[in-house]
């Protein structure tokens, strides 16, 4: 009886041991691969929010810029947007294809705002420009001013930003 139960026992002992071996080692490999996503899941919920943030403070430049067009903080809006792109660019990796579109677009449209206001108000003073450039820059001016009150390119933006948190945050379980 004891040769027909030890090759038994050895065999459970032996699984037992080969399962816990394979356990510790999957366990500690889950444990790792957990705390390596929460650090990038971390990284990438606060690039979003830098990025919402550096858009509403280029936005609040904007209008400002706009309205007055001193050159300090026309040099301060250039700044802004400089360091907006640095920033996107840099954390390319964290950011989807659908983003970087809309950022590329949003950097169009401050470098669109920004040439037609810089242009207004440094040619304006200006004497001997013609009527029709005169009225065309004009034209330019208010159209670079209504950009974000009209067309709201920042609203495309925050709108994908603000999805794709969402879903990594997986926040829609949250919603009645």
């Amino acid at each position: 009886m004891i040769k027909l139960i030890l090759p038994a026992i050895l065999t459970i002992i032996g699984n037992i041991i080969f399962y816990l071996l394979i356990k510790k080692r999957v366990d500690r490999s889950i444990e790792q691969y957990k705390i390596t996503y929460s650090g990038i899941f971390k990284e990438k919920i606060d690039i979003y929010r830098e990025i919402l943030d550096k858009s509403y403070r280029i936005k609040l430049l904007i209008n400002r810029y706009h309205l007055t067009g001193d050159e300090k903080m026309g040099a301060d809006f250039i700044k802004e947007i400089e360091a907006f792109i640095n920033y996107y660019l840099k954390n390319q990796p964290f950011l989807s294809e659908n983003m970087l579109d809309k950022l590329k677009k949003i950097r169009a449209e401050f470098q669109f705002i920004f040439d037609n206001s810089h242009q207004y108000y440094s040619l304006s003073k200006v004497r001997g420009i013609s009527k029709e450039m005169r009225t065309e820059m004009t034209l330019k001016f208010f159209e670079a001013g209504n950009k974000f009150k009209t067309d709201n390119p920042f609203n495309e933006l925050e709108t994908v930003i603000i999805k794709e948190m969402r879903a990594d945050l997986n926040t829609n379980n949250f919603e009645k």
